[in-house]
């Protein structure tokens, strides 16, 4: 847009009825996807929405509890729809959690960083598994008429009915808040995910290094991040201060030294894409929101001078509403484009996708 060449009031008024109603959002120092990704975020909250409208018909109409919190005598057809589906969440979620194998026969000081870390994750799964088994059992006994309702069951019953989540299954002592707001069946398939994950990690005899991890399945994945940097320092006899981040996108990396080398999985880059030719970022186009990574590498290295290369530093988050920062991730990128370009389009990797 260019100045008003005019020095009237008449010519200035003529000048501003010229300008365009709508604006890029380059004005702005965003990018040129800016919008797109903000339509794309409100069909991803719409369709959150229209899955807790079908989620609440199938657990829909009157809760069968009277204001003096008992169960009706009679069983209505309503109750049947409210047992059935409490029976059928219970017969998906596990009956509990697997010992840890290995895990348990490495106490003290034979247990690794990565198996104290994973001994914390397994707790927490049993426990929250304990507790969504305990509530939905209860739940179904009332619907049953064979226990007396409580307040919390009645609360609990009201968010199951409207599709939500309680409030005891997220937060500090449940799951990590997901991106948006999930459906209970969303939710419960999520914590199934996650607990078949954590399953296979403990039960398996590998080595740490030859395991692959699911960043988004973690209760605590930053903890995990610090616990490989541990394991790294112990092994290598050094301080963890020595140590460096390095990042490698499709997993293979002949040149790092295998114990100190972990796969994981789930990632997704968004506001760039992975040119895997020549192993650097590269601008995305306007339709391309995300791009998955498959399965990538991180590895902790003795921080030594290298050969100077552009690398762009992308923050790690949990979900696509970027709250914290799990970890800084140095990110090769070509040259030619400044860097102020990828600050614009936004550069980040996001460890849950709730499209795996």
């Amino acid at each position: 847009v260019s100045l008003p060449e005019g020095t009237t009031l008449s010519e200035f008024i003529l000048w501003a009825e010229g300008l365009p109603y709508t604006n890029p959002p380059s004005w702005l120092g965003l990018a040129s996807t800016a919008e797109i990704t903000l339509l794309v975020n409100q069909g991803q909250r719409m369709i959150s929405r229209f899955q807790t409208i079908q989620d609440s018909a199938e657990l829909s109409g009157e809760s069968p509890l009277r204001p003096d919190g008992k169960s009706p005598k009679g069983k209505s057809g309503n109750d049947d729809g409210h047992v059935g589906m409490l029976d059928k969440w219970l017969s998906e979620l596990p009956e509990k959690m697997p010992q840890g194998g290995d895990l348990n026969k490495r106490e003290g000081e034979y247990a690794n960083a990565i198996d104290q870390c994973l001994k914390r994750e397994m707790a927490r799964a049993a426990s929250l598994l304990d507790m969504v088994r305990t509530d939905l059992k209860h739940l179904a006994s009332v619907y049953k008429g064979l226990e007396t309702a409580t307040n919390e069951s009645r609360r609990l019953g009201a968010c199951l009915a409207k599709s939500q989540v309680p409030g005891t299954w997220q937060g500090s002592e449940g799951l990590p808040h997901l991106s948006g707001d999930p459906s209970t069946n969303a939710w419960l398939d999520d914590f199934k995910k996650r607990l078949y994950h954590l399953s296979e990690l403990a039960t398996s005899s590998l080595d740490p290094s030859m395991k692959y991890y699911w960043m988004g399945g973690f209760f605590s994945p930053e903890a995990f991040v610090t616990a490989t940097r541990q394991y790294v320092a112990e092994a290598c006899s050094c301080s963890l201060d020595q140590l460096k981040l390095r990042f490698h996108v499709g997993g293979q990396d002949e040149g790092n030294i295998l114990s100190s080398r972990f796969f994981v999985t789930g990632l997704s880059l968004e506001g760039a894409c992975w040119s895997s030719e020549s192993g650097r970022l590269s601008l995305a186009s306007s339709s391309t929101q995300s791009t998955d990574l498959g399965v990538s590498s991180f590895t902790w290295t003795v921080d030594e001078e290298t050969e100077e290369e552009s690398l762009l530093s992308v923050p790690l988050y949990l979900h696509g509403a970027r709250g914290d920062v799990m970890v800084e991730i140095e990110l090769p990128y070509p040259p030619e484009v400044p860097m102020h370009v990828w600050r614009q389009r936004g550069v980040a990797l996001i460890a849950w996708n709730p499209k795996l």
